[in-house]
């Protein structure tokens, strides 16, 4: 039997650091922001769900809203049998939240959110990507990162690309 649905999926998130948008003003900085980009995996319940719009098999509205990215702490592998986001970030402007989606070419879409950083956090190791806040919602897709710093001024901007191709 084939699996006739595959996932090309991947990941961009960039920091700016406030400090450094004035370069070469401020020599001590990149002219670049950081960039870290990753493929996620699509775990079994997003695969599933997926599976049950296609097929008709439960109300489309049970499977809305695939827009909400959360930030991890945590330095696991990302797993197919994940149902949550372990050592979530929930301080400091970084809690999980509604990105905007955007639809790209058939079968692909994007989820970018712009966090705005109001207190140092390091150690964001993982990004997930889930269809609502309440901890019961279901995660669809998580990749792991370089671990990455941010602080007070700071702007993350998560970039999510899920394609079913």
């Amino acid at each position: 039997m084939h699996d006739d649905v595959t996932y090309d999926n991947g990941l961009n998130l960039q920091v700016n650091h406030p400090s450094c948008l004035d370069y070469p003003a401020n020599p001590q900085c990149d002219q670049n922001p950081t960039v870290v980009e990753a493929h996620n995996l699509v775990t079994e319940t997003g695969k599933n769900n997926t599976r049950e719009v296609i097929g008709g098999f439960a109300p489309a509205t049970d499977y809305l809203n695939w827009s909400y990215i959360q930030l991890s702490t945590d330095g696991g592998a990302p797993a197919a049998t994940d149902s949550a986001c372990p050592s979530a970030v929930s301080s400091n402007g970084l809690d999980i939240g509604a990105g905007s989606t955007v639809r790209k070419n058939i079968g692909n879409f994007t989820v970018t959110k712009t966090f705005s950083v109001s207190g140092t956090q390091t150690g964001i190791q993982k990004v997930c990507l889930h269809n609502g806040t309440a901890t019961a919602e279901k995660l669809m897709a998580s990749a792991l990162i370089s671990p990455t710093n941010v602080a007070a001024g700071d702007t993350l901007i998560v970039n999510y690309s899920v394609a079913v191709v």
